[in-house]
């Protein structure tokens, strides 16, 4: 999944770069991702802490 997400990661930063995405776009997005990412992430840190 991580592997995913950094190949879709780099798809973005290319597009963008090409100047085919604007770049508030693409932060906003990225944030998002890294925000749900980390989330997700402590969550099963979390779960596995307690069971």
């Amino acid at each position: 999944t991580l592997a995913f997400i950094n190949l879709l990661a780099l798809l973005v930063f290319g597009l963008a770069v090409a100047g085919q995405l604007p770049w508030i776009y693409v932060a906003e997005k990225a944030d998002a991702l890294v925000t749900a990412v980390w989330l997700s992430v402590v969550g099963s840190r979390v779960e596995q802490a307690t069971h």
